[in-house]
């Protein structure tokens, strides 16, 4: 249906293919399995993924798919204008379009989501999974696919295999019985044999499986609410501390993808989890509803709920969980509600615009989402701006534990927001305008975390800053390499309680914090980004105080460090006005040592001249990925060949950088092989690197390389790197001086012939790759290439081209 190359429905390029069936049967988990087949991904040039759910808004749905398109949200504001853009951005294209989860649509609508997609490439697919034949039938769908439930041998099988799991269940033959009965009863829909399974995994008591078996809950109903039988069951038999986090989870809308750690952090401002035990009993609670299918994966590294799973929390809520989308009748409900989503319309402001704000925020909301859109908000009638609506609207909530801010264009926040005294969680996103955070965010004694997501303009957070001694989390998310934010507030070496830090930026100024309040922050953990934007404060600090500094090297929760250098535009270490800027980062490079423990090594921008000493260290045993990136003024490469676990080097944009050979064991004798598990090792943008040797060690090093990928290295001559018996894939790209490749004994140079034709040393590479090498060219024979070869590509080489024509089959 999919591949195949029938055409569209009259004058469509694309064509419409429908999965129907009941809730909980696996029309989305089928999609998914077709989404992501390596045949569809290679057939269709743009495969996009939208939820549709209940609300079918075609303006909305035509700015997600572009969002999915473009990389980025799109602020165009009238649907015609998103329409003609969707159409530009698709013309030629073979497109695969899901709608997943399609309820009742009229015929407009689809008519108008339709005429968005006409210009893609003939045999364009769109593929929607709906409960309703009636919706397939209207969307004009040339072919459906009805997904009836599963045979009792089927569900068996599937219950097996995950209550089962990691044991053999010929060791409990006593209960294969009574489970499938159990199987019998879930009337062959895999979401309620899923969740069974899950409460009955590492369950081998077969009291426990008869209780499950001969349940009450069975008998019940299911009601106006549609919640199946099997699904309140598993609810009933949750862990009594999980209960109240699974019902938390009907805040949110459906089809809404979380991440964990976001789901946790609310679990915990709420009460359900400790603040202190985050990391154990937060994570045990997220795992114990993803093992029992309550969460699924969305494939993105987020996690969703199945509407049915979701209806099932809004069921045992009782009311505090409400929804407020652009619907004015629904203020009664949110008025009673603990946990208020808000998500305002197309027509953005309508909802703070219309009445008083305590007519949908109330004293009692404990949780709040506030979603705008990237458009500046319409006058309210009586001159006030979205700031001081959204001010207004923070006074109405005075007992707010978690509040989560999101699309709303304001360049500050207002003053009152330090009014929620008993704030734990703000979360602020996709902001875009926001330049600084008020100074009264430090009257939120009580905030454990502050999470800033794409807020690309933020400059400064707040000097008050460092009254949140109580902050856990401090999450600052923006792009690789922002520019944006300029320093961290002087006094943040007083919080002492965090562990989440992604992100620190050394700034100049007098209230710019220095890299040395680091040092206090012992309870870091996960990844951190250092942004050296000056180092200026690093200069001020006694010479004395500088050698007793241990800003990281004991902070052992560290597992990755990104070392990113923005300072006094430093590009030419010989240029000796330069020199003391240069001596100053080779210092700030010594002290900021890491702890022994460290997994992954960043380093971009560094204007030194040299690598510290602590990177050649054998005892960082356990770095297993490191990348020297704009390194413009090294010259030499660190003996990095010693690090037992270094499975990832990847060096580029080194302008220095010579020759890469001896000093990667430092000019000594190896005691073992180099590298001896590295897997990948890639070399960009080297434009005078001119040899890549590994002299003495050449039968010794790489025994486990099975990519090399080596790009835009104009000088290099050549290349020897011994017998490399794991290599797969081989891509040489841009490197305008080498002749030859020769695989006899691994080496690539200018005007070398092998001495000795002896057996291929790389027998097993599989993927050869060589693109806009002008003097490459190969031996006459064809027999020279590789037996194991599968995968040969050669593009912008006119002499590789012609040998091609020569000596290979069509």
């Amino acid at each position: 249906m999919l591949l195949s190359d029938g055409g569209g429905y009259q004058d469509r390029s694309f064509r419409v293919v429908s999965v129907v069936g009941m809730g909980g049967v696996g029309k989305t988990t089928l999609a998914q399995l077709v989404f992501n087949d390596k045949r569809v991904g290679a057939h269709f040039r743009a495969r996009l993924w939208v939820c549709v759910s209940d609300s079918f808004d075609v303006m909305k749905l035509t700015r997600d798919i572009l969002k999915q398109l473009l990389g980025r949200s799109c602020e165009l504001q009238e649907l015609s204008s998103l329409q003609q853009l969707l159409r530009k951005e698709l013309a030629g294209k073979m497109f695969l379009l899901v709608l997943d989860d399609v309820w009742d649509v009229s015929q407009e609508c689809w008519d108008a989501l339709w005429v968005s997609l006409l210009d893609g490439a003939k045999g364009s697919r769109v593929l929607l999974t709906t409960r309703n034949e009636s919706v397939s039938r209207a969307s004009g769908a040339m072919d459906m696919y009805p997904l009836g439930c599963l045979s009792d041998d089927d569900c068996w099988s599937l219950f097996a295999q995950r209550a089962f799991y990691g044991s053999s269940m010929d060791d409990y033959q006593h209960l294969v019985r009574t489970g499938r009965e159990i199987v019998r009863k879930c009337r062959g829909l895999p979401l309620t044999v899923k969740m069974l399974a899950g409460l009955l995994f590492g369950e081998f008591s077969l009291d426990r499986w008869e209780d499950i078996l001969r349940s009450d809950l069975w008998e019940l109903p299911e009601g106006k609410d549609y919640i199946l039988p099997a699904l309140k069951l598993s609810y009933y038999h949750l862990p009594s501390h999980v209960k109240p986090c699974f019902a938390y989870c009907a805040v949110f809308p459906k089809g809404y993808k979380f991440v964990r750690d976001e789901l946790v952090f609310l679990w915990m401002v709420q009460g359900y989890v400790k603040p202190d035990t985050i990391i154990g009993s937060g994570s045990e609670c997220f795992n114990c509803l993803l093992r029992r299918s309550f969460f699924q994966p969305s494939g993105d590294g987020r996690f969703l709920m199945h509407d049915l799973i979701r209806d099932l929390a809004l069921s045992n809520r009782g009311g505090e969980c409400s929804s407020l989308e652009g619907d004015a009748t629904s203020s009664n409900s949110s008025r009673k509600a603990r946990h208020l989503w808000f998500q305002d319309t197309e027509d953005q402001g309508t909802l703070l615009s219309c009445g008083s704000t305590s007519d949908y925020f109330s004293p009692h909301l404990r949780t709040c989402f506030l979603i705008g859109h990237s458009r500046v908000f319409p006058d309210a009638g009586r001159g006030q701006s979205l700031s001081q609506r959204l001010g207004d609207t923070f006074q109405s909530m005075s007992n707010l534990r978690a509040l989560h801010l999101c699309g709303w264009e304001v360049a500050e926040l207002p003053d009152s927001l330090g009014n929620l005294k008993l704030l734990r969680y703000l979360s602020i996103r996709h902001m875009v305008k926001l330049i600084r955070l008020p100074e009264t965010l430090g009257n939120l004694l009580y905030l454990q975390t502050l999470e800033i997501l794409d807020c690309f303009d933020l400059e400064e957070l707040p000097n008050s800053l460092k009254h949140l001694v109580d902050l856990r989390h401090l999450i600052l998310g923006m792009p690789r390499y922002s520019y944006s934010l300029q320093r961290m507030p002087c006094g943040i070496g007083r919080l002492t309680q965090l562990q989440t830090l992604p992100r620190f930026v050394v700034g100049e100024g007098n209230c710019a914090a220095g890299i040395e309040e680091l040092t206090n922050l012992c309870n870091l953990r996960g990844e951190l980004v250092i942004n050296v934007r000056s180092l200026s404060s690093w200069v001020n600090v006694v010479g004395s105080k500088r050698n007793e500094l241990n800003v990281l090297r004991y902070k052992n929760f560290i597992t990755s460090l990104d070392l990113e250098f923005y300072d006094d535009g430093v590009v030419n270490c010989r240029d000796p006005s330069l020199s003391a800027s240069i001596r100053h980062a080779e210092e700030f490079m010594e002290i900021i040592q890491p702890n022994m423990g460290i997994r992954k090594l960043v380093i971009h921008g560094y204007m030194g001249s040299r690598f510290p000493k602590w990177m050649a260290d054998p005892f960082y045993s356990r770095l297993q990925s490191i990348c020297l990136d704009s390194c413009r003024n090294c010259r030499r490469l660190p003996a990095l060949g010693w690090l037992r676990f270094l499975k990832h080097l990847e060096v580029r944009f080194m302008d220095e950088l010579r020759c890469a050979g001896h000093e990667f064991w430092d000019d000594g004798t190896p005691s073992g092989p180099l590298f001896p598990v590295l897997e990948q090792l890639h070399l960009y943008c080297l434009p005078e690197l001119e040899g890549l040797l590994v002299g003495s060690a050449l039968r010794t090093a790489f025994p486990h390389l099975h990519l090399l990928h080596i790009q835009d290295c104009q000088k290099l001559k050549h290349i020897k790197l011994g017998h490399l018996a794991s290599l797969r894939e081989l891509h040489v790209a841009g490197c305008d001086d080498l002749t030859e490749l020769n695989f006899r004994e691994m080496s690539i140079s200018v005007g070398l012939q092998p001495d000795v034709v002896g057996p291929v040393n790389i027998p097993h590479i599989d993927t050869l790759r060589l693109e806009f090498c002008q003097k490459l060219n190969f031996p006459s024979a064809r027999q020279w290439l590789p037996p194991s070869l599968q995968r040969f590509e050669i593009t912008g080489s006119p002499l590789l081209e012609e040998w091609a024509r020569r000596h290979l089959d069509a």
